[in-house]
Parts: structure tokens; sequence; C-alpha cells
């Protein structure tokens, strides 16, 4: 399997960190959302921004957060695009908007024990997998 695609990687304290940053669509966003939502524990997603979508880029990532309707989990997001997520899903579930990759990983390190999953989705262009490397170091 090619790696940044649904990788599992061992966190912090017992943490689960799962990398599926390789790519993504809005379908395959809502295929993240679905499986964080059916894992146990603290839930943790962080969506950025999914590249060439066009004209309609602002319709497709506010369709994403509307799919957090009824789901419980904790939303970061971080991007131009991905804050119409963040303003979407903030009227169904905890959601944080971040400026930086850098301020997401500092958020999420006093957080990661056993028990909790984070899963980071976005385009590859957004190289969430920064933020896994800081969250590591």
């Amino acid at each position: 399997m090619t790696g940044m695609r649904m990788e599992q990687i061992n966190g912090p304290h017992g943490s689960l960190l799962i990398n599926d940053a390789y790519n993504a669509s809005p379908t395959s966003m809502k295929a993240a959302i679905d499986t964080v939502e059916n894992m146990t524990g603290d839930k943790y997603i962080v969506l950025s921004d999914v590249l060439e979508l066009g004209p309609d880029e602002e319709a497709y990532h506010r369709e994403v957060g509307k799919y957090f309707e009824g789901r419980h989990m904790t939303v970061l997001t971080v991007g131009s695009a991905a804050k119409y997520i963040h303003e979407e899903a903030a009227a169904f579930t905890e959601a944080h908007h971040f400026e930086d990759k850098a301020a997401i990983a500092d958020y999420l390190k006093p957080r990661l024990h056993k028990g909790v999953s984070v899963l980071f989705k976005a385009s590859r262009g957004m190289e969430l997998e920064t933020i896994i490397e800081n969250i590591l170091q």
C-alpha cells in the first residue's frame, strides 16, 4: 500500500495517528469522517483543503462540514477552503480552525493519550504529514 493512505502510526502516550493525507476529494473526506465515527475513545479529525475543485470549491467544502451532523468528534481545520468545513461543522460538533499546521500540533500534543485517535485528511499539496512529524518529534 502507498504511504499516507490510512497509514496507522503509534502516537505519543499510546495514541493512534492515521495519516490519510495522500489525496482527498469531498467523497473521500466523508468516508474518513465515517471511519473516525466508528472508532472508540476520543476522536479527532484534521482536515485541510481539497485542491482543484474549481468554482464550486466553497460549496464542496461546506458539504463536507455539513456531513458532521449527528457525529461526535472534534474537527480541526487549516487552510483557506477548509475554513468552510469549520463553519458548517461547528453547528454540529466541536470544531476549531487554525491559521497554520504548527498550531494544530500544539493543540493536539497535550491531548494525546491511550484511547485517542486522530485522522489526517487533505489533498496532497497541503502536506498534513508535517503535523504528524511535529507531534512525533
